[in-house]
């Protein structure tokens, strides 16, 4: 899911489409009035990531079906979530290596 926030400005977000097309078209739906929007959105390509730039007309506390065609082809669906929260990254800093010991071992 992609948490996106209502504002005037330029949101990014992050995906991994099943093409790497320039030239798309984004349809965003809302699910509670299935009012539908397209967008002709900026797309960067870097390390394999797909970085998808345009200004959405969101409503906040609303979901949306967002997808990603490139002719006939659909590249990329996904929901949208529209919150003006600040959303935290519950496993940020969870994970951590320890390097106390040496990764070595000895086979017989």
């Amino acid at each position: 899911m992609i948490v996106l926030n209502e504002t005037i400005e330029e949101q990014t977000f992050i995906c991994i489409p099943r093409a790497y097309e320039t030239n798309v078209l984004l349809v965003l739906e809302n699910e509670t009035t299935n009012g539908k929007t397209n967008i002709i959105p900026g797309v960067d390509i870097v390390d394999d990531n797909y970085y998808i730039s345009a200004v959405f007309d969101l409503k906040e506390d609303n979901f949306y079906n967002i997808t990603i065609s490139y002719g006939d082809d659909v590249i990329f669906k996904d929901k949208v979530f529209c919150t003006n929260q600040v959303v935290y990254d519950i496993n940020k800093n969870v994970y951590t290596s320890d390097t106390s010991y040496n990764n070595e071992y000895i086979t017989i």
